[in-house]
């Protein structure tokens, strides 16, 4: 069966007031070099913010790595106009060189590749495998947000939404499912719930399953949830 993919375009493009400020390249007025730093460092935020969110979930699941600290990146990772200025800026090609590292103790992880896609429009997504994010996305968001937002993302490959047709009873499962991954990686959940960037319905056509008023409601009643469960020294499992 063919994946749907479950979108996340509403999460930003809802918020009121928004000015695409993000697109699918670098401002045009900057060199292909600025724009290669641009997006390596958008794939090095990723990697960083969705870090201990898949460590969080690890106990939940299917697919475990162990992750060594590490990020790579070759030359598809970029827009293929792009890819001659890479090629000779940073000596990428087809084979995955190291972008980034850090400290690790290689600790376990969900395996969900964070992946930068070049669209135009703020948005997140899964294919039931990665999560995709967009620059302009990015843009608009801070960390914690995205938190909110990869957490989300994975709760709907590690809960097997993707072939499921979507409602609202999904999207609540997804948000709960994020919450907690957010509590246990000892994230602010409750500041991340009132956010702009959480306020929306976070996927495509999502606004008819749970609007803005039935996500709030239901964001309070999981916080609930959560803030009973560690006064009471239990474990977060969502």
């Amino acid at each position: 069966m063919r994946k749907n993919l479950i979108m996340g375009s509403n999460l930003v493009i809802l918020i009121a007031g928004l000015l695409l400020l993000g697109c699918a390249s670098a401002p045009p007025s900057l060199t292909y070099r600025e724009q290669l730093d641009i997006y390596k460092d958008m794939k090095i935020r990723l990697y960083q913010v969705a870090r201990p969110i898949k460590i969080a979930g690890v106990g939940v699941c299917e697919n475990t790595a162990i992750d060594k600290g590490k990020s790579y990146h070759s030359l598809h990772d970029y827009p293929e106009k792009l890819r001659p200025v890479a090629e000779s800026y940073w000596g990428l090609s087809e084979k995955l060189k190291l972008l980034f590292e850090k400290q690790s103790s290689n600790i376990s992880n969900c395996q969900a590749p964070l992946i930068l896609d070049y669209d135009k429009a703020p948005n997140a997504y899964t294919d039931g495998e990665s999560i995709f994010v967009t620059p302009a996305l990015l843009n608009k968001v801070d960390d914690l947000a995205l938190s909110l937002i990869i957490a989300h993302e994975l709760a709907h490959i590690v809960l097997n939404h993707v072939d499921k047709e979507q409602s609202e009873e999904l999207e609540r499962e997804a948000d709960r499912f994020a919450l907690f991954m957010l509590a246990i990686a000892e994230l602010d959940y409750r500041k991340a719930t009132l956010q702009d960037a959480a306020s929306k319905p976070p996927h495509k056509n999502g606004q008819k399953y749970l609007d803005t008023s039935k996500r709030e409601i239901y964001f309070r009643e999981v916080v609930a949830e959560i803030d009973k469960l560690k006064e009471e020294g239990k474990a977060l499992v969502p």
